[in-house]
């Protein structure tokens, strides 16, 4: 984690890992406010323009093709107060 962006990478669920069509990235901040910061298949990304600082917190959805998901544990990181990048 750096003072405005934290690198993050996952690994699929062990259970039907080669049914899933794609990961939605969703993230909260210390005032509640949630988005989404990340749709793809990609199975890590780079979520930039953070506060420093702050800490946020993370969660990670499985969609599968048949429409079923399975969410991830929430995992809380904190940006760095202001570090060069």
């Amino acid at each position: 984690a750096g003072a405005t962006q934290i690198g993050l990478a996952w690994r699929p669920p062990e259970r039907n890992a080669d049914r899933i069509e794609h990961f939605k990235l969703m993230v909260a901040n210390n005032l509640g406010v949630v988005k989404e910061v990340y749709r793809g298949k990609s199975m890590q990304f780079r979520v930039r323009k953070l506060r420093p600082s702050t800490e946020y917190i993370f969660c990670l959805k499985a969609v599968y093709a048949d429409g079923s998901y399975l969410w991830s544990d929430p995992k809380s990181f904190k940006t760095r107060h202001g570090d060069k990048e």
